[in-house]
Order: structure tokens, then sequence, then C-alpha cells
């Protein structure tokens, strides 16, 4: 009973942090711009690269809160929980293409 209320918790805390997305996304997309402007990529290159860093820092880490709250809209039992689970699979895998440390 301990382990479920510890997940409940968990979710909810993670629910409750993507309210920070919106800020961390800018921070993200500004860093990029650092690193493009250092690099002294082109406009095409830099914006890609702009976009990487905002999906790095803004979107992946509140990935399974974000899925989490989506599916809580749904009417059923445990949906809350398989969006949970659904966003750390997908924070899984887009981790591993972007070269990110788990």
């Amino acid at each position: 009973m301990a382990a479920v209320k510890g997940l409940i918790k968990t979710i909810f805390k993670d629910i409750y942090d993507v309210r920070k997305m919106p800020k961390n996304v800018y921070t993200g997309w500004k860093h990029g711009a650092n690193i493009a402007r250092r690099q002294k990529q082109s406009i095409f290159t830099g914006v890609g690269t702009r976009a990487k860093e905002a999906t790095k820092r803004g979107v992946v880490p509140h990935l399974p809160g974000l899925t989490a709250f989506l599916f809580a809209w749904i009417p059923l039992p445990l949906m809350t929980e398989s969006g949970y689970a659904i966003g750390r699979a997908l924070r899984k895998v887009i981790s591993k293409k972007l070269g990110l440390p788990l």
C-alpha cells in the first residue's frame, strides 16, 4: 500500500511540475541560440539546434507528467497511471534519440 501511495505522490508531483514547462522550453531555446552563435551556425541549422535544446530542457523532463495529465481526463480506471507509464516510455525513447542521460 505504501508503494502505491508513493507512486501516486510521484505522479501528482510530476503533473504539478508541468507548470514549469513553458519557462524550461524558453530557457532551452535561449541555450540553443547561444550554442548556435558559438558554433557560427547558419540560421537554418541554428533553428534546429534551438529546437533540440528546447525539447531536451523543456519537453522531455515533463513528458510523464504531461501524458498523465492528458490521460487523467479519460474516464476509465487507472488511466492516469497508464499515461504516466506511457510518458516514461516516451521519455526513454526520446532521450536515447537525443543522446540524453536518463
